[in-house]
């Protein structure tokens, strides 16, 4: 499947040529009015034409130009930039081909500035509207992911926590499942010690593959994941599992909300850090997310079983398509404040990960144009490879 932009953009410069060609075949003819207008008007009529066709003839998340108000009015809009801009160039230099080209360029600006706003408000509005669903399967009411790696010091303590914190609000149908990937050290033992279902990788996956393992295997209603460390205290837990159970369909940590906070302040390192790569991922999101990366989010099963049989990247990535195929899906989506704590024996490494997120994005690009991400089944999610 081609890439949704790079057919927006090879449209574009179709569009662009017929606004170019129609002006210069009219312009001695009927002047530099008459000329442009018809040439804007048949640029606009194709662009529209073509995309609603072609572009997004699947794609009905971004199908804007499925709202014939919103696309006149940017296209109005560009033509005024245009015209604006062709006379005025006109007027001082009294060169008509540069006149052109700059009028051209920058209402292909305002339009493709258009089209990503408008984007942004219809994802935003589609993932924040519950939708009714049946219940959804599983053999426990809640089940808690805990991927973990060389974590046989804490890991136990985890489990107790989390376990007394989710009985202590009534859920006693509860399965927390630890995904040791790989540990050198016996972190298994020890889960499996304090009472937890224990999945040993054979090989290091990263974070995303023991996640996707947990995510596949569990066998709750509701399905989180968060740090086995627990750096978002356990006290949190039971606000996700009750977002699900209110109707939404993912629920995830927002470290950025008013209301969030950190037990240790956030160096100015670490926030010019977090701000670049929520910028980056603007590159292959719509929903204008504030914190991917957040490692705590909650499912529905069936949600959660269809995204996990369809993740890509086993590093830090992961988080990032799990967006994306929100996006894709038009699930209901809900961000919830979260408290941080940092704690010692972090593996985390500002530099290394962001350089590596870029990494994942490159390739998450290529893989939503091939359109690895399409919707899969409950039934096809079940019997995904672990």
């Amino acid at each position: 499947m081609r890439s949704r932009v790079r057919v927006f953009v090879v449209v574009g410069l179709l569009v662009t040529a017929i606004d170019f060609v129609v002006f210069f075949l009219l312009e001695s003819s009927l002047g530099i009015a008459i000329a442009n207008l018809v040439a804007l008007a048949s640029a606009a009529a194709v662009s529209y034409l073509v995309n609603s066709s072609l572009t997004f003839k699947s794609r009905t998340l971004t199908r804007w130009v499925s709202n014939p108000w919103a696309f006149i009015f940017t296209a109005l809009v560009a033509a005024s930039v245009d015209t604006l801009t062709l006379f005025s160039v006109h007027w001082l230099t009294d060169y008509i081909l540069p006149a052109k080209v700059l009028g051209i360029a920058l209402a292909a600006l305002v339009r493709w500035t258009a089209y990503r706003t408008f984007l942004f408000r219809i994802v935003r509005r589609n993932i924040s509207t519950k939708r009714d669903r049946t219940q959804s399967p599983g053999d426990y009411r809640f089940s808690v992911v805990l991927p973990a790696y060389n974590e046989a010091t804490r890991i136990g303590e985890s489990i107790q926590t989390l376990r007394h914190v989710l009985e202590a609000r009534g859920v006693e149908s509860l399965e927390i499942l630890v995904v040791d990937d790989a540990s050198s050290d016996n972190t298994a033992e020890v889960a499996e010690q304090h009472g937890a279902r224990v999945i040993v990788q054979q090989e290091n996956t990263g974070k995303g593959g023991a996640v996707r393992t947990g995510l596949l295997e569990a066998q709750g209603k509701t399905i989180l994941f968060t740090d086995s460390d627990l750096a978002y205290p356990p006290e949190l837990v039971p606000g996700f599992l009750d977002a699900i159970e209110q109707g939404w369909d993912m629920a995830v940590g927002n470290r950025r909300l008013s209301e969030s906070s950190a037990e240790i302040p956030t160096t100015l390192v670490r926030k010019l850090g977090g701000w670049f790569v929520n910028k980056l991922t603007h590159v292959v999101l719509l929903g204008q997310f504030r914190d991917t990366q957040c490692g705590i989010k909650a499912f529905r099963s069936d949600v959660a079983k269809s995204m996990a049989s369809r993740l890509q990247t086993s590093s830090f990535g992961f988080d990032v398509e799990l967006f994306i195929m929100a996006e894709m899906d038009r699930i209901s989506l809900t961000e919830l404040p979260v408290r941080v704590r940092n704690r010692p024996g972090s593996s985390v490494s500002l530099v290394r990960d962001t350089f590596r997120l870029i990494r994942d994005l490159i390739e998450i690009r290529r893989a939503a144009g091939r359109g690895a991400y399409a919707k899969a089944s409950v039934a096809e999610a079940s019997e995904a490879v672990v």
